[in-house]
């Protein structure tokens, strides 16, 4: 209901539900990360929360997504697939281009780090710490019971 309410367009919310649910977790959780660092930007928690949506495409497994992270690491060739999945941030930009401008850019910007608007990149890595943080020390993640 939540997600819901944070979409505010049909094909924003289908695109979202569409992801594999591990994908809808770390969305939504990517999504209530901003939003309680960034309350009055309603744009960023909704492009974190749609940030992997063009990852389904690739319909590759966690297995498969690691491999191609590593032969991206690596520079080494990429199937069709591969491709999708290392293209999902401006794919879901032009999925998503007749639906919100906002997002859209946000989506193209946050796939070319040089373009990210000004704190979203040190959002993203403080995020991911405290993440790794809490993982360490057996805490609960966000999205994790007591």
């Amino acid at each position: 209901r939540e997600v819901t309410e944070m979409l505010d367009r049909q094909v924003a919310r289908d695109a979202f539900f569409d992801q594999p649910v591990a994908d809808q977790r770390h969305g939504y959780e990517a999504a209530v990360f901003v939003r309680s660092r960034k309350p009055d930007r309603p744009d960023l928690v909704r492009a974190a929360l749609l940030h992997d949506i063009a990852k389904r495409h690739s319909r590759l497994g966690p297995v498969g997504r690691v491999w191609t992270s590593v032969c991206i690491r690596l520079g080494l060739p990429l199937t069709a697939r591969m491709r999708l999945y290392r293209d999902h941030g401006t794919l879901a930009a032009a999925e998503l281009a007749d639906e919100d401008r906002t997002v859209t850019e946000l989506l193209v910007a946050a796939d070319r780090p040089v373009l990210s608007p000004p704190g979203l990149g040190s959002l993203i890595r403080r995020r991911r710490s405290t993440t790794m943080d809490r993982s360490m020390s057996g805490q609960p993640t966000a999205g994790q019971s007591e």
